[in-house]
């Protein structure tokens, strides 16, 4: 049983809530409050798990409410309910707020957010994890540019209204011009703007590049931490995206494909930048023993790299199957699923990388990775192997690999 908190004044609204989580009370313990004070009472007086807010209060703002819940709460789930789209916009870019929904939402929609950000909750089982991971408030998840990007992607922008949205952030926009020109892409020629990035990468490719280039940016760990390399995870997070978008050419959710194996390890950065002395000894005893980092930061921290990188992105909004991709990159047989998808893609292309590239290894992974048979065959993909020993073979010998993006491939 998971405990949600309303925190609502209008009393007709406050049916409306109730009818929409109605279906759900056999799953959700649920308490209506009219203010934020009767609120802050609820939460000292409960555990509770998710706090649903109006944005407007009677006594005070609904972000001054959840403020006070991220600073004496931080383990709670903070949603705000609004009215408009465009202060729903507003809201999202928020860091005391984790999710911000429309009053007249579907009900649909509502349960699935709500169960998404439980269903990412319960992979950190550590309390200390969870309420630092709450309190992280400096992840970009929606920065405005990214916001308006995937506002003017609707709206099928040209490349160059993509590329002047793109270039008002100078870092980011060195960064990209640094990485399609890089191996990775395998650019014909050089490319110097990017508006011909944007046509040579496609849209949505740069759109999920701003948002990766983000997040490394935010989280890099602010002291030096032995054994921990940022460069070595951006280069094996990048190399994997670009196998994972292979993999998964002409399926539906490449993108995400490409965002999940990229982002696998965001959860590195969260523990180097918050537990570096308690990350660095598990480091250093992965790296003694030859076992795997994420076996021995569940004994030393309390949850893995993946789990807790997952947990992050999830509460942020991203996509299920990105966030599900990120968790059990490592271990995918824990996921029951009959047919392949975007989490095996983001596994294999990890083991392929591991297997056939070893400037752009995991550092962290042990010293030996192979492709699990058996797995493969239950997926039926197992007839693929070779030609992706052949794609990592190109791709090892610095030839272009192909891809969907733009004018690539």
């Amino acid at each position: 049983m998971k405990h949600i908190l309303f925190v609502e004044e209008d009393a007709a609204a406050r049916e409306g809530l109730r009818e929409l989580v109605r279906p759900h009370r056999s799953e959700w313990d649920i308490v209506f409050v009219r203010d934020g004070e009767a609120g802050l009472t609820a939460l000292a007086a409960i555990s509770f798990d998710v706090v649903v807010a109006d944005a407007d209060l009677p006594d005070m703002s609904g972000i001054a409410f959840l403020t006070r819940v991220k600073s004496d709460f931080p383990a709670v789930v903070r949603i705000i309910l609004t009215g408009h789209v465009a202060l729903q916009k507003q809201m999202s870019t928020l860091p005391v707020v984790h999710q911000s929904l429309l009053h007249d939402c579907e009900p649909a929609v509502f349960k699935e957010t709500v169960d998404r950000v439980l269903r990412i909750q319960n992979l950190v089982t550590d309390k200390c994890l969870r309420n630092l991971v709450g309190e992280i408030d400096t992840l970009p998840s929606l920065p405005e540019i990214y916001l308006e990007l995937t506002e003017i992607l609707q709206q099928d922008a040209s490349a160059r209204k993509i590329a002047a949205l793109v270039e008002r952030d100078m870092a980011i926009s060195a960064k990209i011009l640094q990485l399609v020109n890089s191996a990775f892409f395998g650019a014909p020629k050089r490319i110097t703007n990017i508006g011909e990035a944007v046509v040579y990468l496609g849209a949505s490719l740069v759109k999920n590049l701003v948002f990766s280039l983000s997040i490394y940016s935010a989280l890099s760990p602010n002291v030096h931490l032995p054994g921990f390399s940022l460069e070595k995870i951006e280069r094996h997070g990048w190399m994997s995206a670009v196998v994972a978008e292979n993999l998964w050419n002409e399926r539906e959710g490449v993108d995400d494909a490409f965002m999940a194996a990229m982002l696998q390890d965001v959860g590195k950065l969260i523990f180097a930048k918050s537990l570096p002395e308690r990350f660095g000894e598990a480091i250093r005893v992965s790296r003694e023993k030859d076992v795997p980092l994420h076996h021995v930061e569940f004994a030393e921290l309390g949850a893995s790299h993946s789990g807790a990188g997952a947990y992050l992105l999830g509460i942020w909004g991203l996509p299920a199957t990105v966030v599900e991709g990120v968790a059990y990159h490592h271990d995918v047989r824990e996921v029951p699923h009959a047919e392949p998808g975007i989490l095996d893609a983001v596994h294999i292309s990890h083991a392929l990388v591991q297997m056939n590239m070893a400037d752009m290894r995991d550092p962290d992974d042990v010293s030996e990775v192979l492709l699990d048979e058996a797995y493969l065959m239950k997926m039926g993909v197992n007839h693929h192997v070779q030609d992706w020993q052949r794609l990592m073979g190109r791709s090892s010998a610095g030839g272009k690999m192909g891809s969907k993006g733009g004018k690539r491939g």
